[in-house]
């Protein structure tokens, strides 16, 4: 109960840095008895994933960015291509034939 009061107002000030969170692993290991050297490993494994985590979040970001932006002018070029289609039928329909 004490370590959760005491996380709730770590991460209260930890909001909005990032990788705050991760100093939070050190507290939580003092608090069981683990050894500051395993606290300090865990932290690094939480950068290393947090780096990982964020060059996949950007890459499918840009990724559905650029897919996205492919289908609406894939969208746009096939309707203005059934316009003039259309527009080319219609005119076609209603000439009349020349009489000879």
């Amino acid at each position: 109960m004490f370590l959760g009061i005491i996380a709730t107002f770590g991460a209260c000030g930890s909001s909005g840095v990032a990788g705050g969170s991760l100093l939070l692993i050190p507290m939580a290991c003092a608090f069981f008895n683990i050894g500051n050297d395993i606290a300090m490993q865990a932290v690094a494994v939480g950068f290393i994933i947090g780096v990982i985590q964020d060059s996949v979040e950007t890459a499918l970001n840009s990724s559905s960015d650029v897919f996205f932006t492919a289908t609406a002018e894939y969208h746009e070029a096939s309707h203005k291509k059934t316009a003039a289609r259309d527009k080319r039928k219609k005119k076609c329909f209603h000439q009349h034939p020349k009489k000879q």
